[in-house]
């Protein structure tokens, strides 16, 4: 589907696994989200999914989000953010 959102272009896609992806108009990813099942390997930066493993050792990122600065990724219970260079930020809870 495309759609146009404050004058960009969006594209989203969906999965037959329930998966939802989100694309800017240069076709890359602006969001994944797996609906509680795991991320695909590669989507994260393989610094951030190494300390989110450290951190948060039986958790499973679920969702990644694009935001100016960094990325929002969503495991169970929390929203985790990460600088775009895998720099931790902060934990929020997800109540």
């Amino acid at each position: 589907m495309r759609d146009k959102d404050g004058g960009t272009t969006e594209y989203e896609a969906w999965l037959s696994d329930g998966a939802e992806l989100e694309f800017d108009e240069q076709g890359e990813w602006t969001s994944v989200d797996c609906k509680f099942s795991a991320l695909p390997d590669g989507i994260l930066p393989e610094s951030i999914a190494t300390d989110i493993t450290a951190r948060y050792p039986d958790a499973v990122p679920y969702k990644v989000e694009k935001q100016p600065g960094g990325y929002e990724i969503d495991i169970p219970g929390w929203e985790l953010y990460y600088s775009y260079q895998g720099t931790f930020i902060r934990a929020e809870r997800d109540w």
